[in-house]
């Protein structure tokens, strides 16, 4: 009897011990991947409020320079393409939030999509 109650003891603790475990990794997963999810967020809105609007505005001062013969041709296709490369990474980086949200949100069981709306 005493032998059968330390083995179940024994085996408690085991148990205990791995449900400890996955506890402690599941948080660090958490953590993880909020810290990537708030990153990427925050380069989102660095393309959304400063980098594109600056290329954009760029742009057109490069349009009316070549329109006014101030600006070569060479420089507004060099604007042009700044705004395209700028747009590409936004979109990009658009994406990998939401690769970064699904991944969170598989971990934790909840949907963040409308806290993390661009």
């Amino acid at each position: 009897l005493h032998a059968a109650e330390a083995e179940a003891a024994t085996k408690l603790k085991a148990s205990q011990d791995s449900y400890k475990n996955v506890q402690n990794e599941t948080l660090s997963r958490v953590n993880e991947l909020f810290f990537e999810v708030e990153t990427v967020s925050e380069q989102v809105n660095l393309y959304k409020y400063s980098l594109l609007p600056l290329a954009e505005q760029s742009l057109k001062a490069s349009e009316v320079g070549y329109l006014t013969g101030k600006v070569d041709f060479l420089n507004l296709l060099d604007a042009e393409r700044m705004v395209l490369l700028i747009r590409i990474g936004y979109f990009k980086t658009i994406a990998d939030l939401g690769k970064s949200l699904a991944q969170l949100e598989r971990v934790i069981g909840k949907d963040l999509s409308s806290e993390y709306e661009n």
